[in-house]
């Protein structure tokens, strides 16, 4: 292809080249007579800004797009944690009124909950009533996702949205959680439920800390002997 832009630049042409951007089909991709031609808008270093084009209503009432910009950049503000907590708004541990506090007119102490146990290579979800009462289970298997995979954290936060979805469809809205072990899940999970347009009001750690010697030590060899210093 550089051999015929050389070519057509100095002007030489011939029978042979001609059949043979015919043969290849160049003479399609490249035209030969026509000329390189550049400008300098195509050198321009500037950097290119988006432009917002308003119109209909908004832009007859005066509307901006910088006004649109400058309230959305007001609403989303950062959240410090640390200034809630003067406020009393959040707490990190119950206290006596926890109980009674009501979320959407239901009492805490009779919102449902959802214990999610995390294995090694597993990750289970179970939902039930203040009163022990079975609502709905979930799994990553239950939707695709086999062997190792059930761990990941793509597959709990699939099985923590379904579970949203469900109990979102029961009519509960604010829920706790229960969390028990560990693997790569365990903020996925909350994050698909919360996705799904539930509000977690209470997050519990229930996972199991073993302060003695949960597992008895392996019998010694029969052939062993002491060390000799």
């Amino acid at each position: 292809m550089s051999l015929l832009k050389n070519f057509s630049r100095l002007g030489i042409y011939s029978k042979d080249l001609f059949s043979v951007s015919n043969r290849l089909n160049i003479g399609q991709m490249y035209n030969l007579t026509r000329q390189l031609s550049t400008t300098h808008y195509l050198r321009r270093e500037e950097p290119l800004e988006a432009v917002t084009v308003i119109k209909g209503a908004r832009a007859l009432a005066g509307g901006s797009a910088l006004k649109e910009v400058d309230k959305i950049e007001s609403e989303l503000e950062v959240v410090d944690i640390d200034a809630i907590q003067e406020n009393d708004t959040f707490q990190i541990f119950p206290d006596e009124n926890t109980p009674d506090t009501l979320y959407n007119g239901i009492k805490f102490s009779e919102l449902p909950y959802v214990n999610i146990r995390m294995h090694k290579n597993n990750t289970k979800l179970v939902a039930r009533t203040w009163d022990e009462k079975y609502i709905f289970h979930n799994t990553p298997a239950m939707h695709g996702f086999i062997n190792a995979k059930k761990r990941t954290a793509v597959g709990g936060q699939v099985a923590g949205s379904m579970m949203g979805q469900k109990l979102r469809g029961y009519g509960h809205k604010y829920i706790r959680v229960r969390l028990n072990g560990f693997n790569l899940a365990r903020e996925a999970v909350l994050k698909g439920i919360t996705q799904a347009g539930l509000v977690i009001v209470a997050i519990q750690d229930a996972t199991t800390v073993h302060w003695d010697w949960p597992q008895r030590a392996k019998r010694r060899p029969s052939n062993w002997k002491p060390p000799r210093f």
